[in-house]
């Protein structure tokens, strides 16, 4: 078994002297030493290290004002910590930069905040973690933090503009523009209103009352916008984007396991087999329910005979259907969609269709509970 030996010596006299003893030993043991790995280490800065040389077993020993053991570098230095403070202190610059291109401490505190929200926002509503952030928010209708911070740090620096002289905050305003500081106050805000549209500030604005009202309208206006689009980028809100054109809360959510389900729906992502097979490698993509049609969202909502109760949307006018639910003119040309109506989708300052939603419900948890039956509940189930 390899072993170190550190010896200790007041002189280069007594360090030769103890060298003979260990290499005297080492030969009567059987124990020779790698002559490439022992290195004379000057604690003392006036020690020569030239004259005399030192031997081990007949060989000589490699000079070295530097040593590391047990991860501390030792030098000849009257401060012989030095150089191991100098290789911490880069390991600890480096490390830095590497967590903060991490973003593990260079994060953003309103991302971060947002991000919790949106758990939270997809807790309420019963559903999965994988529902896009986009139909959470546009469900609940909240505005981001960053919208909030917006419309809070706009309105006053509008404010700032039309209030007299000789207001303490007034003049600090009035200071920082004429000396063109860059504080993070004035970075923030010009980064805010370039993002949403509004102009910056200056010195002398005429006095109007709804000043944070019209602020208020420009941030969501720029929100709704950003929002449709990134909606309109996420193929599994290729309903929700078509039938959803504003950032408003839905009424048709309650605390029931097919309110979830409906949510999921409208998002694109309830678990059906066609959506699971895309992560689920020979899954068949069969209706477990009818082994009629693929497991899409609009065949468990709307085509599949075997969930109960019947579907509640039907463009037709076949008198067998009740007349609840059968889809008016009014609403097929609003809605032209039977699973837009089924799902909960209405058109602008229309009321969704209650019976439907309520009779998509009663098929999504009929649904949920054959699956989990089969065994749905461990192959991606809540």
């Amino acid at each position: 078994m390899p072993t170190i030996l550190f010896l200790l010596a007041g002189s280069t006299e007594e360090l030769q002297s103890t060298l003979d003893i260990v290499s005297q030993r080492g030969r009567v043991v059987g124990a020779p030493f790698q002559r490439q790995e022992v290195r004379h280490h000057v604690v003392s800065p006036t020690e020569d290290t030239e004259d005399p040389p030192l031997l081990l077993q007949g060989d000589p020993i490699q000079w070295t004002t530097r040593y590391k053991y047990l991860g501390v570098t030792l030098s000849n230095e009257p401060n012989y910590c030095a150089a191991y403070e100098e290789d911490l202190r880069a390991k600890a610059v480096a490390r830095r930069a590497f967590l903060g291109s991490r973003a593990l401490w260079a994060f953003s505190r309103l991302e971060a905040m947002e991000t919790l929200a949106t758990r939270g926002r997809a807790g309420w509503l019963g559903v999965h973690g994988f529902v896009p952030n986009e139909a959470v928010q546009g469900d609940m209708g909240w505005s981001s933090f960053e919208a909030r911070e917006a419309v809070a740090k706009l309105a006053f620096e509008k404010r700032l503009s039309q209030i007299p002289d000789g207001r303490w905050a007034r003049e600090v305003f009035k200071y920082i523009t004429y000396r063109c500081l860059r504080t993070k106050w004035v970075a923030r805000t010009k980064r805010l209103g370039e993002r949403y549209g509004i102009a910056a500030a200056g010195l002398t604005e005429p006095p109007r009352h709804d000043r944070r009202q019209k602020v208020r309208d420009q941030v969501a206006t720029a929100e709704l916008e950003r929002w449709r689009k990134a909606a309109l980028e996420k193929p599994a809100l290729n309903i929700y984007s078509r039938n959803k054109t504003d950032i408003e809360k839905e009424s048709i959510y309650d605390n029931a396991r097919g309110s979830g389900l409906l949510c999921e729906a409208r998002s694109g992502v309830l678990r059906t087999r066609v959506l699971r097979a895309k992560f689920t490698e020979g899954l068949d993509t069969t209706c477990s329910s009818c082994n009629q049609a693929e497991e899409t969202v609009r065949h468990v909502v709307l085509e599949c005979t075997e969930l109960k109760p019947p579907a509640a949307v039907a463009v037709t006018q076949d008198p067998d259907v009740p007349a609840f639910l059968r889809a008016g003119a009014d609403v097929q040309a609003a809605l032209p969609d039977p699973l837009a109506m089924a799902l909960g989708f209405h058109g602008p300052k229309q009321q969704p269709h209650w019976e439907a939603v309520e009779v998509t419900k009663r098929r999504l948890e009929h649904w949920w509970r054959k699956n989990i039956t089969e065994g749905f509940r461990g192959s991606g189930g809540q």
